[in-house]
C-alpha cells in the first residue's frame, strides 16, 4: 500500500523475509525461531503453487507478518516433505491455526524474492482456500509422520536464555558455547567467592553451606524474604546438592559429562538469583 502522505515509507508494512527456497533446514531453523520469539505465532498460512510451498505467519493482532521461502515441498519423498511434514507437527502442537492458499507461480516468486506488497496480502482471499480439515487430510498423506513429541522438540537448538541470566555470570557466557566446562568452573568459583564475602569466612564449598545456611545452625533472619523453615531447608539443599553434584565433579575430575552443560547453567544461575534473597543480616551473622 502506497501512502500519499507518507513520502519516506514510514508506515510501510511489517514484512519480514526468513528461509531460502533451495535450502528446506534453513526454512525449518526460521520457522522454530519465530516459535522461539516473543511474539506468539497464531495463524500459520500455507502458500502453494505447484507442489512447493512457503509459509507466511501471522501474529495476533499485531500488523507484522513473517514470510519464510518455498523450501518446502511435497508430492514425492524427499527434505521438503519432511519438513512440511515437521512444520505441520509443529504448529498442531503449538495450537497454531493452519490454513493453505493455492496461490500462483508470481504471488510465489514475490515471497521468494522479498517483493510482497500490503495489496498483495489484502488480495489474498481471491484464492481459493482449503477448509482447515483439508489441510490436515494434507499432512497424513505426506510420506513421513512427525507424532513423536520428543522427536518434535529435539528439532529445536539448545539456546541461553539471556533475558534471566544473572548480571553475576553474564560476562562468563562469551565462552560458554566453546569451553563449557571452563565457564561452569569458573561459575562456582564466583558463587563461592560471593559467599564468602558475604559471610566474612574463609570456608570453601559445601562447609560454608553448612555454617551459614544450614537450618540446624540459622534461621530464616538471613533471608530478606522472611521464608518458611521448610524453604530455608530447601535452599540449602540445593546449594549442597548443586555442589556436591556438579561443582565438585567438576573440581576434581578431568573427564567430566558435558551434554547437559545448558541444564546445569541455568541451574548455577539459578543459585545466584537465590543469594539476591541474603540481607545485610547474613553478614553480621557470618562474622
Amino acid at each position: 500500500m502506497f501512502f500519499n502522505n507518507d513520502p519516506i515509507g514510514q508506515n510501510a508494512p511489517y514484512f519480514e523475509y526468513a528461509g531460502s527456497p533451495r535450502t528446506t533446514q534453513l526454512c525449518i531453523d526460521a520457522f522454530i525461531r519465530y516459535l522461539n520469539s516473543n511474539d506468539s505465532i497464531t495463524l500459520m498460512s500455507i502458500l502453494s503453487c505447484n507442489h512447493c510451498h512457503a509459509l507466511m505467519l501471522t501474529f495476533g493482532e499485531s500488523d507484522r507478518l513473517a514470510f519464510i521461502r518455498s523450501g518446502f515441498t511435497s508430492e514425492y519423498p524427499g527434505e521438503g516433505s519432511k519438513g512440511l511434514a515437521k512444520v505441520f507437527r509443529l504448529a498442531q502442537f503449538f495450537n497454531i491455526q493452519i490454513r493453505e492458499f493455492n496461490v500462483n507461480e508470481d504471488w510465489l516468486k514475490k515471497v521468494n524474492y522479498g517483493q510482497v506488497s500490503q495489496a498483495d496480502v489484502q488480495g489474498l482471499d481471491q484464492y481459493r482456500s482449503k477448509e482447515p480439515t483439508a489441510c490436515y487430510d494434507y499432512l497424513d498423506a505426506l510420506p513421513f509422520k512427525y507424532d513423536d513429541v520428543k522427536g518434535i522438540f529435539n528439532l529445536f537448538k539448545e539456546i541461553i536464555p539471556y533475558s534471566i541470566i544473572d548480571p553475576a555470570i553474564s560476562d562468563l557466557l562469551e565462552k560458554f558455547k566453546l569451553n563449557p566446562g571452563e565457564t561452569l568452573s569458573n561459575g562456582y568459583k564466583r558463587l563461592e567467592q560471593h559467599l564468602q564475602e558475604k559471610f566474612k569466612t574463609n570456608s570453601f564449598g559445601t562447609r560454608i553451606f553448612e555454617m551459614f545456611l544450614s537450618t540446624e545452625k540459622t534461621n530464616n533472619n538471613i533471608w530478606h524474604d522472611n521464608p518458611s523453615n521448610g524453604i530455608c531447608k530447601a535452599r540449602y539443599d540445593l546449594f549442597k546438592a548443586c555442589f556436591e553434584g556438579f561443582r565438585n565433579e567438576r573440581a576434581h575430575n578431568e573427564y567430566v559429562n558435558n551434554e547437559d552443560t545448558l541444564f546445569e547453567l541455568i541451574l548455577l544461575n539459578y543459585l545466584f538469583k537465590i543469594t539476591k534473597f541474603l540481607n545485610k543480616r547474613a553478614e553480621k551473622q557470618g562474622a
